[in-house]
Parts: C-alpha cells; sequence; structure tokens
C-alpha cells in the first residue's frame, strides 16, 4: 500500500490497517512523517475514525503508548456516536479486517455463521435440546 500524503491525508481517505502499518515498522521505516499527516488531519477532520485508527497504531508501533491510549479514548467517544449497523456499513468497503464483536446469540444467528454451519441444533436423548460446534471443514465433490 502506497502512503502518499495527497491521499492519506485527504478527508475519508481508506484505513491504512495495522498489518501495512507493522510490515513498514518491522522493516524499520520512519513512520513520524505519516503520524503527523493523519494528525494533521485528524484534527482536521474530528470524526474521521480512520485518521484516529491508524494514527493511534503509527503511536503504538512508534513507542508512544500513553499518547496512543489517549487517542483510543477519543475512538472510544467517536464510535458511540453511531449505532453497530452504522459502523458495520462506514466498514464495509475497507481493506482490513474489521468486524463487529458479537454476542453469542448474535454470532449464531449471523447470517454467514449459519451459511457455513457452524453451530448446529441437535437432540441429546436425555438432555433435549443443544447447541453443537460444526465442522470449520467444508469439504465439496
Amino acid at each position: 500500500m502506497s502512503f502518499e500524503a495527497s491521499i492519506i491525508g485527504r478527508h475519508n481517505a481508506p484505513l491504512i490497517g495495522v498489518a501495512p502499518l507493522m510490515r513498514r515498522a518491522f522493516a524499520g521505516e520512519d513512520l513520524a512523517p505519516l503520524g503527523q499527516i493523519l494528525l494533521e488531519r485528524a484534527q482536521a477532520y474530528p470524526n474521521d475514525a480512520h485518521a484516529y485508527m491508524d494514527f493511534s497504531t503509527v503511536l503504538q508501533l512508534t513507542g508512544n503508548r500513553a499518547d496512543a491510549l489517549a487517542v483510543q479514548a477519543e475512538l472510544d467517544a467517536i464510535f458511540a456516536q453511531r449505532t453497530l449497523a452504522q459502523w458495520t456499513e462506514t466498514f464495509a468497503n475497507s481493506d482490513c479486517c474489521v468486524s463487529p464483536v458479537l454476542r453469542t446469540s448474535e454470532a449464531l444467528a449471523h447470517p454467514l455463521f449459519q451459511a457455513r454451519g457452524m453451530a448446529l441444533r441437535a437432540v441429546h436423548a436425555s438432555e433435549d435440546e443443544y447447541w453443537q460446534a460444526g465442522c470449520p471443514l467444508k469439504f465439496s465433490a
């Protein structure tokens, strides 16, 4: 992924994500210039969660743990402004791994969980109905 300032500095630019930032950090790249661009974007657009998330990651990767935790507290306030459905829609087209943390009942009812048969209802002879884990490996002929 290219970290061009003209793209990264834009409002609602795509989320960079943890993995690309970690690759750059582990390769020895100086993330400070990118961090500055993300900080400026977050200050210019206070509701741009992507900027805050990437900025917090850059802070963590550059050893600024206290600042990263402060940014994460700001993120908590931003995330509280929208519903789970709104955030799911916001991140739907992001090229990163973002998914909601679901309660067990929500996960069991999720269409992807059901489509893969990850939890099945079964009946025990003496204990009645219960949930059974489905096989995560799917084979087809």
